[in-house]
């Protein structure tokens, strides 16, 4: 893989989907991953320009993450997907760096506002996207 990455870390397969969906026809490229272990494997690889982490993970947390993140990517954004029993602590996520939450269920064009407004202009075609994330279901 190369380029500028993505890093998706869930275990629920849907997010990576609206991850994926939101960033076609872009430059980014997207890597998943299921737990906080592989995540941390995963950020010695290509460049990380954003991490997509649930809070609560197998094998670790995303509070714990994000810090490993800005050790190795002090540029990446992370964001947090938080959802069901998740709880989002806002003074844990700033102190680790994270600069945005998704709140579950989420659309494709929630994805895509955030990830635009850590990145910038993602530059994909407009109808793609909608038209794409119309077949999904909310998370």
């Amino acid at each position: 893989m190369s380029g500028s990455v993505v890093l998706v870390v869930d275990p629920v397969a849907q997010t990576a989907e609206r991850v994926a969906l939101a960033l076609a026809g872009t430059r980014y490229s997207v890597r998943v991953v299921r737990d906080a272990v592989e995540a941390e494997a995963a950020l010695d690889g290509d460049p990380i320009v954003a991490v997509l982490s649930a809070i609560t993970l197998p094998r670790g947390n995303a509070y714990e993450l994000a810090r490993h993140v800005r050790a190795k990517h002090p540029e990446a954004a992370v964001l947090l997907v938080s959802g069901g029993f998740d709880v989002y602590n806002a003074e844990r996520a700033a102190e680790a760096g994270v600069v945005g939450r998704l709140a579950r269920p989420f659309s494709v064009e929630a994805v895509r506002r955030h990830l635009e407004s850590a990145l910038g202009p993602l530059g994909a075609d407009e109808d793609q996207i909608l038209d794409a994330s119309s077949a999904l279901e909310p998370l």
